[in-house]
C-alpha cells in the first residue's frame, strides 16, 4: 500500500511540473511509457502513478492558461474568461474556480460509476460505427456556432490538413502532438499577449455557490461525453454544454470536464476495452485493466485531484508575484519549449512547431476561437473512422 502511495506521490509531482509549462497536453503522459515500464515492474504502481500524472497534470494547467493565456488544446476555451478575469485583478480566483470545478466532480463521479458501468457497454455498440459522424457533429457545431464561419471553417480545416501531414512525418505520433499543440495554443498564445504586465491582482472574492453547482453538473456531464468519444477534447465539448455567459460557472466546468474525462476514459478502456485518450492508451500499455485495476486509478485519481488541488493553489500565488514580469517568464517558456521540441523530434518537429505556430497567431489574429484549432485531432479521427 505504501509502495502504491509512493508512485501516486511520483505520479503528482511530475504532472504538475508538466502542467505548468504551456502546450504540454494530458495526454502526452504516454511518452513516458517506455521509461515507465522499464522503471515500475508492478503494473498497479505504474498505472497509479501515470492517474496521478494525468489528473494532476489536468489540473496544474490552469495556471499557464490563465496567468500566461497559453492553454493547451483542451484549455483553449478556458483561457478567454481567465484571463479576462486575471485582466479584473482576480487571477487567482480563475484558478480558485478551475480547481474547484476539478476537485468537487472528481468526488462527484465515483456514485455515478455503477450506472455507467451498465449503460456504456449497450451505447457503445449502438453507436460506435457512427463515431465519425458525431466527431463530425461537434466539427460542424464549432464552425457554425461562431460569426465569420467561412473564417473558422478555414482555420479548422487547415489545422486539421497540419495534423494529417504531422502524423505521416518519419517520428512517432505520439512525440509530435508536443510541438504540434505547443505550437497551436503554447508558443503562439505566449507570443500575441505583447509585453504588458497584468494589473495588480485583488484578493480573493467570494465565489457564487449558484455557479459552481451549475458548472459541476454541466462538467460531470460534459466530461462522460468526452471521456468515451475519440479525438473531442474538453474545449468542444465545453461549446456544447455552455450556454452562460458566467465566467465562475464556465471556469467551474471546464475544471470538472478535464478531469472527469480521464477517469472515464481509463473506465471506457475497462468496459470497452478502447483508449479514448492518451492517459487512458498509456495505461492499457502497461497493464490488463480489471476491477482491480479500474478502482484503484480511479481512487488515485481521486487523491490526485485532492493533492494537485492544494500545491496549485499555493503555486498560483507564487505566478500572482511574477506577474510583474511577464515578458522574462514568456521568454524563458517559449526557450524551454524550443529545447524540449529540438531534443524531443528534431527537425521535423521544429517545422511542425513553426508552422502551427503561425496558424495559432492567425487564429488569434482573424478572431476566431482557438478550439477550432482542436481539427488537427478530429479530423484525422473522422476519416479513421469513416474509412
Amino acid at each position: 500500500m505504501l509502495e502504491v502511495l509512493l508512485f501516486l506521490a511520483i505520479g503528482i509531482a511530475l504532472g504538475i511540473l508538466a502542467g505548468l509549462v504551456p502546450g504540454i497536453h494530458p495526454n502526452m503522459v504516454i511518452l513516458f511509457v517506455p521509461l515507465i515500464s522499464s522503471l515500475v515492474t508492478e503494473p498497479l504502481n505504474a498505472i497509479v502513478m501515470v492517474a496521478g500524472m494525468g489528473v494532476s497534470n489536468g489540473i496544474a494547467d490552469a495556471i499557464p492558461s490563465i496567468f500566461l493565456g497559453a492553454p493547451d488544446g483542451d484549455d483553449a476555451l478556458a483561457a478567454l474568461p481567465g484571463h479576462r478575469m486575471l485582466l479584473a485583478g482576480q487571477g487567482y480566483d480563475a484558478v480558485r474556480l478551475t480547481v474547484a470545478g476539478s476537485l468537487a466532480s472528481a468526488a462527484l463521479l465515483l456514485p455515478l460509476i455503477p450506472l455507467l458501468c451498465y449503460f456504456v457497454p449497450p451505447l457503445f455498440r449502438a453507436t460506435h460505427q457512427y463515431t465519425h459522424l458525431l466527431v463530425g457533429g461537434i466539427a460542424a457545431y464549432m464552425i457554425l456556432s461562431g460569426k465569420n464561419r467561412a473564417m473558422a471553417a478555414f482555420v479548422f480545416f487547415a489545422a486539421g490538413i497540419a495534423g494529417v501531414l504531422s502524423l505521416q512525418l518519419p517520428v512517432d505520433g505520439t512525440i509530435i502532438l508536443f510541438p504540434m499543440l505547443s505550437g497551436f495554443f503554447g508558443i503562439s498564445a505566449l507570443l500575441m499577449q505583447g509585453s504588458a504586465s497584468a494589473p495588480q491582482q485583488k484578493g480573493e472574492a467570494p465565489v457564487s455557490l449558484t455557479s459552481m453547482r451549475g458548472g459541476i453538473i454541466s462538467g460531470i456531464a460534459g466530461g462522460i461525453a468526452s471521456g468515451f468519444l475519440p479525438g473531442v477534447g474538453t474545449s468542444q465539448i465545453a461549446a456544447l454544454f455552455s450556454s452562460s455567459k458566467d465566467d465562475h460557472k464556465f471556469l467551474t466546468m471546464m475544471g470538472a470536464i478535464t478531469t472527469i474525462n480521464i477517469v472515464v476514459s481509463i473506465l471506457a478502456l475497462w468496459l470497452i476495452d478502447r483508449g479514448r485518450s492518451g492517459i487512458a492508451v498509456a495505461i492499457g500499455d502497461l497493464a490488463k485493466i480489471g476491477m482491480r485495476e479500474f478502482l484503484a486509478t480511479a481512487f488515485a485519481s481521486l487523491i490526485a485531484a485532492a493533492v494537485a488541488s492544494v500545491i496549485t493553489l499555493r503555486i498560483a500565488k507564487i505566478f500572482l508575484r511574477l506577474l510583474q514580469n511577464q515578458q522574462k517568464l514568456r521568454i524563458g517558456v517559449i526557450a524551454f519549449i524550443l529545447l524540449a521540441v529540438a531534443m524531443g523530434s528534431g527537425a521535423y518537429g521544429i517545422l511542425v512547431l513553426f508552422t502551427c505556430t503561425a496558424l495559432g497567431v492567425f487564429t488569434a489574429k482573424v478572431g476566431v476561437p482557438r478550439g477550432l484549432l482542436m481539427g488537427s485531432l478530429m479530423i484525422p479521427v473522422i476519416l479513421f473512422y469513416a474509412a
